[in-house]
């Protein structure tokens, strides 16, 4: 467990914690950002069955 800490851990919320250029560094206590921040793009996402594409070929070939 203390190699996970030392090894893991460690070098990664230095990164997230860095109060000048980290993840969170427009975050303020008052509100959720202190600089408005734009949504990521989203592409759209295609429907599928419940049991995937083999199942609706058999449903299409015996309709």
């Amino acid at each position: 467990m203390t190699t996970w800490w030392v090894q893991h851990a460690d070098p990664h919320l230095r990164i997230l914690m860095d109060p000048k250029q980290g993840p969170f560094a427009d975050c303020s206590p008052e509100g959720p950002h202190a600089v408005a921040v734009s949504a990521a793009p989203q592409r759209p996402v295609r429907a599928r069955t419940r049991c995937g594409s083999r199942s609706r070929a058999r449903a299409e070939a015996t309709n």
